[in-house]
């Protein structure tokens, strides 16, 4: 039995869930991820990045995780009464 992994089989880290509006590396550490081809590249959002505000925006994001999570209950709340 050929036990490797696809890629099809696997999603994009980078990639907001649907049923909480964030990626799973800003679930798990807070922020986004900052992928290697993204500094060689040079991607606007490395090129232009500013601490401060960087600070700010993790904080407002942060602050509104309990607002999220609830919105997430009631998407997962609907799902679940309409596959009743």
């Amino acid at each position: 039995m050929d036990e490797r992994v696809t890629g099809s089989g696997l999603g994009s880290p980078n990639t907001a869930q649907s049923n909480t509006g964030v990626t799973p590396d800003f679930m798990v550490y807070g922020a986004e991820a900052v992928l290697p081809s993204d500094v060689a590249f040079g991607f606007p959002r490395v090129e232009h990045f500013d601490q401060s505000s960087a600070d700010l925006a993790r904080e407002l994001k942060i602050n509104c995780t309990e607002e999220r999570r609830l919105a997430s209950c009631l998407r997962t709340a609907k799902y679940l009464e309409a596959i009743r």
